[in-house]
């Protein structure tokens, strides 16, 4: 950057008479392309002082060694003119057109309708190609029109197709019309309303414009008084600038309803380019000078020997020729204020005291007196306003140390107490990517407009991530973007070079480990596609959410590492992950053999098989050996059958064979003998519990227990069946008439229950009866019932006890009167309450 020699007004241009607008255009760098023949090359500009891409013009003839450039490639330069990377094509004349995205990608539009992207160094983006479709592929492609995000592809035969966001490529053939005939020139219009982004073209048709989207072409009927040549819309989209071929430049409003200014330029011979100069301003390329016009009508020419290629910012507009690159723009306000001759403003107060003061005189304390309380904040915002508009730093330092002068002063609450050192950090950042080996040539409002970590992103793609680092650190925020861009590069970058995984590993490791919150495991994964799996294990180490590193460990076929760190974090759904990936993709021998060893995973898929897979569990249990297992599988899946339960998937057979299948298994543990019986009687209960339902319509009995399955069967009157079921399962006699009692009161059977009782052999006790039948359902036995139940009792004290119990005082006094016992007699007595 050149250094200043005079005062900053030096370079202003006043535009009109009144003096108070000023223009400024400032030499940044001395361009290092002087080798370049631009004439003989098309020049494509990415906003926001991005880089710059040129191509060979097929259409003009170029004499061998007229430059030193090869001819069938796309070369990249930075806003200084330092080459960065070539793009080589095979086949330049199938070039239609080149287009920068906002994340400085750049898109190479081939004639056949097929479009590649490149990043900033000229590595092709893979899988980020897309076509255009089948028109711009039959009629070919021969112009591209670029917005913001929007990308237009004109064909040979006047045919639009566009997308409307690069990103998501999605090519749409705009409507036809036969308005489209000797076209002059196409603008590109972007508008967002916040939710939904419209895109349109203007194209110059004559004396009018026909806007064409993509819901149909309209003729506006302008009826300008001369064809139109050349248009370009502003950098907010509002105003449309429209040059004719007498050299009028008109300014209309987007939507074509408002014409709001008119200017004469007086040059005929075919002006080459136009852009706007900030929001108010048109320039206009007069082959051998540029026209500056204001938004009256006044203008300032600048002479120009060299061939200058105009990009138009939102601030102003960037002017590259063979020897130099400029940036011209509207001088600010608070620059105004400060640094015109004479004024008195509060800045340029502010800006004087402050200097007073480093000379130590008594006229700073005069300044600051006439600036008073009230004005001091204007002052200060101004002289910050004006640093970080200035270029120079010497000057930026300047304007800041005025401001902290004044800061000192200030005793209200009311600004930013941030405001000065946001504005520092603004413009170290602005210095430090404006350098000429960085050579992004942005102003303060395109920082403001692009933000910290579109700059991080911009500084990353171009390989400068030591600087992207150093601003992510000094801004607190971006950090781990950066390094994770670093990592990538640096694996793509050393693939080539054969630098071995452990030098590569000890490179990345510092970086990677002292970077919190760093994706690890999509570095990890970039390096196992890439061709390198040890590397990618060994970094994986550093990471520590298992989340992230299991999944990957997968990939890379590090099954058992990825088990085992499941395993240790406890996450059941992540040690799943890794045994259903290990069930798919190994043998089962070999996966149960893993899995016998590492006993948490094995309960866990034990506990999967039980409730989805019975088939695999019996399978997991018989290499384990673990026939209890099997049996106990069997037996649950029986039970959940009786119960209805059955799960849809199971493959296994009817419920007896599975009780005799569990006994099987049973009888092969010395162990499980009593288990083995059991599963065995109950195989045989539900065979003969089948048989019985099929016999007996309308009896359920499967699934009951042997107890039950007689009860049912004494209730519904079918005692041979039951008596048969008591042999067959060897049921004692006492157990038998257990349940026959309990189904006689069951059925009120009162009759066969006394029938029962007077059975002098029965080994139940007769009091059970007595109970039985008294606290049976709806109130229990009658009492002639109970009576006689009682009367079979053999002992006379049980039966005065019952008689008591029972609330049969006369028959419990009679049998009293017998007994000589005085303190039975006393306590039966007391129980009756006489």
């Amino acid at each position: 950057m050149t250094r200043p020699r005079f005062h900053p007004a030096g370079e202003w241009d006043q535009l009109g008479d009144e003096g108070k607008v000023f223009f400024r255009k400032h030499l940044v760098y001395e361009a290092e392309w002087s080798y370049v023949e631009f004439d003989n090359y098309k020049v494509v500009c990415a906003s926001h002082g991005g880089p710059i891409a040129l191509f060979r013009d097929v259409e003009k003839p170029m004499l061998l060694g007229a430059g030193t450039m090869p001819l069938s490639a796309v070369h990249i330069f930075s806003s200084s003119g330092e080459k960065r990377c070539i793009i080589n094509i095979s086949k330049m004349e199938g070039m239609a057109g080149l287009f920068w995205t906002t994340g400085l990608e750049l898109l190479c539009v081939l004639d056949h309708g097929y479009v590649q992207r490149y990043n900033i160094a000229g590595d092709i983006i893979t899988d980020g190609g897309f076509f255009l479709g089948s028109v711009a592929k039959e009629q070919k492609v021969v112009q591209v029109y670029g917005g913001k995000n929007a990308l237009v592809a004109r064909t040979s035969k006047n045919r639009f197709v566009m997308v409307k966001d690069v990103a998501d490529p999605m090519a749409k053939v705009l409507p036809h019309t036969e308005l489209l005939q000797d076209i002059a020139c196409v603008q590109l219009l972007e508008t967002t309303d916040g939710y939904a982004t419209r895109v349109e073209l203007m194209v110059a048709v004559g004396n009018s414009v026909v806007v064409i989207d993509e819901y149909g072409a309209e003729d506006q009927l302008l009826n300008l008084p001369n064809p139109i040549e050349s248009m370009s819309v502003s950098p907010n989209g509002q105003l449309l600038a429209v040059l004719d071929t007498e050299g009028w430049i008109r300014v209309l409003s987007t939507d074509l309803t408002k014409h709001l200014s008119a200017f004469e330029t007086g040059v005929t011979r075919g002006p080459r380019q136009m852009a706007w100069c900030g929001l108010d301003a048109v320039l206009l390329d007069c082959m051998d000078s540029l026209l500056l016009i204001g938004p009256y009508g006044d203008s300032i020419r600048y002479p120009y020997e060299d061939l200058v290629f105009l990009k138009q910012e939102i601030d102003g507009a960037r002017l590259f020729s063979s020897s130099k690159v400029e940036f011209i723009g509207r001088v600010p306000t608070a620059s105004q204020s400060i640094f015109q001759i004479g004024s008195v403003a509060p800045g340029a107060l502010l800006y004087d005291a402050k200097r007073y003061f480093d000379e130590k005189s008594i006229k700073a304390d005069e300044n600051m007196r006439e600036i008073g309380e009230e004005n001091l904040p204007v002052a200060i915002k101004h002289c910050i306003e004006a640093g970080l508009s200035e270029w120079e730093p010497t000057e930026q330092q300047t304007l800041l140390q005025a401001a902290a002068y004044g800061l000192a002063y200030y005793k209200s609450k009311s600004l930013d107490p941030n405001i000065l050192k946001d504005a520092c950090q603004s413009l170290r950042v602005l210095n430090a990517i404006r350098e000429a080996d960085i050579g992004f040539l942005i102003t303060y409002p395109q920082l403001v407009q692009l933000g910290m970590p579109r700059i991080l992103t911009w500084l990353a793609k171009s390989r400068q991530h030591l600087l992207a680092l150093r601003i992510a650190q000094m801004i607190g925020s971006g950090a781990q973007d950066v390094v994770l861009d670093w990592a990538l590069s640096k694996i793509r970058s050393e693939i080539s070079n054969g630098l071995s995984d452990d030098v590569l590993y000890e490179a990345l490791f510092p970086k990677l480990k002292s970077c919190v919150g760093i994706p690890i495991a999509h570095i990890a994964q970039y390096a196992h596609t890439s061709g390198r799996p040890k590397l990618a294990t060994r970094i994986l180490e550093i990471e520590s959410s298992p989340s992230q590193y299991v999944p990957l460990y997968l990939k890379l076929g590090e099954d058992i590492r990825a088990l085992e760190k499941s395993i240790d974090s406890g996450d059941e759904d992540l040690i799943y992950l890794c045994l259903f990936h290990m069930l798919k993709n190994w043998q089962l021998k070999d996966f149960l053999k893993v899995i016998v060893d590492h006993p948490h995973a094995r309960d866990l898929f034990i506990f999967h098989c039980r409730t989805n897979e019975p088939e695999l569990l019996e399978t997991t249990y018989l290499y384990m050996n673990k026939p209890e297992g099997i049996a106990d599988a069997c037996v649950e899946q029986a039970l959940s059958r009786n119960s209805g339960q059955t799960l849809p998937r199971s493959p296994l057979p009817a419920t007896p064979q599975l009780m005799e299948r569990a006994a099987k298994a049973f009888t092969q543990n010395k162990s499980c003998l009593v288990e083995s019986k059991t599963a065995e009687d109950a195989a045989k209960l539900l065979r003969q519990q089948t048989d019985l339902e099929n016999a007996l319509s309308g009896v359920a009995l499967k699934g009951l227990s042997l107890s039950m399955t007689i009860s049912q069967l004494l209730i519904v009157g079918h005692e041979k069946s039951a008596l048969r079921l008591k042999s067959d399962f060897r049921l004692s006699e006492r157990a038998f008439l257990t349940i026959k009692a309990a189904s006689l009161a069951e059925t009120k059977n009162w009759e066969q229950l006394l029938v029962l009782a007077r059975n002098k052999r029965l080994p139940l006790p007769h009091d059970y009866l007595v109970n039985l039948a008294a606290n049976s359902s709806n109130g229990g036995a009658p009492r002639q019932v109970l009576e006689g139940l009682i009367q079979c009792i053999p002992d006379p004290r049980q039966r005065a006890e019952l008689f008591t119990q029972y609330n049969f005082k006369s028959e419990a006094e009679a049998l009293l009167q017998q007994d000589k016992d005085n303190e039975f007699i006393t306590r039966l007595f007391a129980k009756m309450g006489t």
